[in-house]
């Protein structure tokens, strides 16, 4: 899915180049661009806060990294068309089908990178160890074998992303407790003063892998990535997480 959808928004963009050939176009189009995308961001951000004033109180950066769900979407793509009535004698036909091009190729980019990823759960012949807080070794297999649904949630403390997620994560875990494991990718972060202040806010599980096999096993490249494991699928999120996602996808 995610590789058609790009497929998708390359074709679109190679469409789109010769429309910017027309001087006149292209000065109208980039006036109005700047305005919609002006109000976009200001409509997307501001329902974000107003919607959950709370929870960004508790976790300020939130306003930076969370992306919203469709009720925000929504009224950012209303301040987008209110905008366009706006200045609607800038428009002409062919700005017209240039904006239809152009919103293709931003819902194809947007849907490749919210796509959810449904994989098969990967299985290894090899132990992963984990360590917990107090240093004990903790087998990966023997720490999941009891659960109907995990989420595994991997961070790190000099990623502010990671930190911005942690206050909606702890509400997540409070409502839904037992699910949510903290797996911390770095091999050096124990004994720093900033993983320790993080993880005092932490209110679910920390195990650290330490050799980054578990990272490996999941193709971990981004953080923070979240990975529901549930009913033999592991469906992946990267990026800043929100309390609905997990929500919806674990049940």
């Amino acid at each position: 899915m995610k590789l058609l959808l790009i497929l998708i928004a390359v074709v679109v963009a190679l469409s789109y180049v010769p429309l910017l050939k027309d001087k006149a176009l292209r000065k109208g189009y980039s006036d109005l661009l700047f305005y919609q995308f002006i109000s976009f961001l200001l409509v997307l951000k501001g329902s974000i806060i107003l919607f959950d004033i709370p929870e960004f109180i508790n976790s300020p950066l939130l306003v930076l990294y969370k992306m919203g769900n469709l009720p925000h979407w929504i009224l950012a793509f209303i301040g987008i068309g209110a905008i366009t009535i706006y200045f609607r004698n800038l428009l002409s036909k062919r700005m017209l089908i240039s904006y239809v091009i152009l919103f293709v190729g931003i819902a194809s980019i947007i849907g490749a990178s919210t796509a959810i990823n449904r994989e098969e759960v990967v299985s290894t012949d090899k132990t992963i160890v984990l360590y917990a807080m107090d240093g004990e070794a903790v087998d990966y297999e023997d720490l999941i074998s009891s659960q109907d649904t995990v989420i595994l949630n991997f961070w790190a403390s000099w990623c502010p992303p990671c930190k911005a997620e942690i206050p909606e994560l702890n509400i997540y875990n409070e409502d839904w407790p037992g699910q949510l494991l903290a797996i911390n990718v770095s091999q050096t972060e124990k004994d720093n003063k900033q993983f320790t202040e993080i993880a005092d806010q932490i209110g679910y599980p920390i195990y650290r892998d330490v050799t980054g096999a578990l990272s490996a096993l999941y193709n971990v490249e981004t953080l923070p990535t979240t990975i529901i494991i549930k009913d033999n699928r592991a469906i992946r999120f990267e990026g800043v997480v929100s309390y609905d996602w997990l929500k919806y996808n674990s049940k």
